[in-house]
């Protein structure tokens, strides 16, 4: 039987062959696509990397090598896609293309890396489509409509739920009250109908950072169906009125708020690729220990503003303090991409249940609420690196790529350290002033 499939209207794209995710993710394969891409021939001298196709993942090789381990143990060893020593995929042709793909066809490719940067999340019957922002393409909204890819995603679908797949349950709305799908749909929907329309980003993003507060205090009880909608309405209503007309009539944030937005920063402005971490052929565990081990002391300093931005990082080194600095308005085009960023990862369940380590809905738009702050900070310490006073177009984009690409797939952006980090932004109203300072 079919499974129904909800994509993103809104959003375009089409591989350009840009090669940035071959060389900018780890790929776990399952033991059948190993045993079919060794079945397939392929060896360090004939892959395009020179180096072998496949290696245990992380700690696995010890346990692989060791001689007192039963077979049985070592069959549930992990293995990963080898990486060359600049980073490439060992598949990776200098054209940009797949040698899988291009040798044996897209349907023998490991199935993670057929479907980025679609990101399939588990609906009340079906699957939502979410994409992942760290592909430069998909934050550019080039290509085909999504809509108009449905049979290929669809197959993706099939392959990546399990048989006899019903549906699943919804995430928990807030730390303290789940719902039914119907009024978890009425929730999302009112939080994505923020961003609609042509209007300016972040008094919308405030205005839904203001509803989903409301929500995450709420118990309903008696209030669902059309009623939850009216007081859905009624309270968006009041927020939208409630919002100062000047962004300036925000405080700056808190000196705590600004130490907790800092160590966010610090995590969300590296970018730990397979030529970064020491993943390449021969890198194990501990193969990069030197390199993590400056970088959190660099990130402790960091934190503090004291100096420079550490060595390594996002952009060249200038001096911290500046970030704190307010912005200048976001370039053009900006409204629209995060207005659409926004609304691709609300609309895909993107940033809470099961795509979110199990957050509710609430906590997951308030981190989902911090990424614009994040994504406009990296983009003016680009700017300011490059001793330009005001960000471009461009530097935002790359700024949201980079925190797309850790932001749901690093644990550590996940875990309970940030959810407690990002809470305590939302409680003392932090959250807002940190928006309001870079849109103003």
């Amino acid at each position: 039987m079919a499974v129904p499939v909800q994509l993103p209207t809104i959003q375009r794209w089409t591989c350009q062959s840009c090669a940035g995710c071959c060389r900018e993710h780890q790929i776990e394969i399952t033991a059948e696509e190993r045993d079919r891409l060794v079945g397939q021939g392929w060896t360090a001298e004939n892959t395009p990397g020179g180096v072998e196709p496949i290696v245990p993942l992380g700690a696995s090789a010890r346990f692989i090598a060791s001689k007192w381990l039963p077979p049985a143990f070592k069959r549930r060893a992990r293995f990963r896609l080898n990486h060359a020593p600049d980073g490439a995929c060992a598949f990776l042709r200098p054209d940009g293309l797949c040698a899988v793909h291009k040798e044996f066809g897209e349907e023998t490719k490991p199935l993670a890396c057929r479907v980025y940067p679609y990101a399939l999340h588990p609906s009340r019957k079906g699957v939502t489509v979410s994409l992942r922002f760290s592909c430069p393409t998909v934050t550019a909204n080039d290509g085909a409509a999504v809509v108009d890819n449905a049979a290929e995603v669809k197959a993706l679908a099939h392959a990546v739920l399990p048989p006899g797949f019903q549906g699943a349950e919804p995430p928990a709305l807030s730390r303290s009250q789940s719902v039914g799908w119907a009024d978890f749909d009425r929730v999302r929907e009112a939080l994505a109908a923020c961003f609609e329309g042509d209007g300016p980003f972040v008094p919308a993003l405030l205005r839904a950072v203001s509803l989903a507060a409301v929500v995450d205090r709420s118990q309903f009880g008696e209030v669902s169906g059309r009623r939850l909608k009216e007081f859905l309405e009624l309270i968006s209503g009041a927020a939208a009125a409630e919002l100062p007309e000047d962004l300036h009539e925000y405080d700056p944030p808190t000196r705590a708020g600004e130490l907790t937005f800092r160590g966010a920063l610090a995590t969300y402005a590296h970018k730990d690729t397979a030529a970064t971490t020491g993943a390449t052929a021969g890198g194990g565990a501990f193969g990069n220990l030197g390199g993590r081990l400056r970088r959190v002391a660099g990130a402790a300093k960091f934190v503090s503003a004291a100096g420079l931005t550490p060595k390594g990082l996002w952009a060249g080194p200038i001096p911290a303090a500046r970030l704190a600095e307010d912005a200048g308005p976001p370039p053009p085009g900006a409204d629209e991409l995060f207005a659409r960023y926004m609304r691709v990862k609300l609309e895909g369940l993107a940033c809470c249940g099961p795509a979110f380590d199990g957050w509710p809905l609430t906590d997951g738009f308030f981190a989902l609420g911090l990424t614009f702050p994040l994504a406009i900070t990296l983009a003016r310490w680009r700017a300011l690196a490059e001793q330009r006073d005001r960000a471009t177009l461009q530097d935002v984009r790359l700024g949201l790529q980079l925190v797309d690409h850790h932001h749901g797939y690093d644990p550590n952006t996940t875990g309970s350290n940030h959810r407690r980090a990002v809470r305590q932004l939302q409680k003392t109203g932090d959250l807002a002033k940190l928006i309001a300072r870079c849109g103003r």
